[in-house]
């Protein structure tokens, strides 16, 4: 059975990520980054749901797996709170676009 990808909610996912990530990391994530344009540009196409998915979950593989993925980004501060707080709602950014794609 085909998952029923909330994509309203994917887009703005994907519209925070795309924030932090060029806040903090343009250019060392710069591949993530075109990734993640090209998912919000598929999203606003004519294409069948069926034919999105499968395009979101090619994407998704683009971004969450290999050195350098989405899943190893992090922003590192010498102060520990002050990265705990960065790095928190990043991460849940991250799982939670996973989430909405694959789960």
């Amino acid at each position: 059975m085909q998952k029923d990808i909330k994509y309203t909610e994917v887009q703005h996912v994907i519209n925070s990520l795309i924030l932090v990530l060029k806040k903090y990391a343009s250019e060392r994530m710069s591949y993530q980054i075109n990734q993640l344009e090209l998912v919000e540009e598929i999203l606003h196409t004519e294409e069948s749901v069926q034919e999105k998915n499968r395009i979101l979950n090619t994407l998704m593989d683009r971004i969450y797996q290999g050195p350098g993925s989405l899943t190893e980004f992090y922003v590192f501060d010498e102060d520990d709170e002050k990265r705990a707080e960065i790095n928190k709602p990043i991460g849940e950014l991250i799982f939670k676009l996973w989430d909405l794609v694959r789960n």
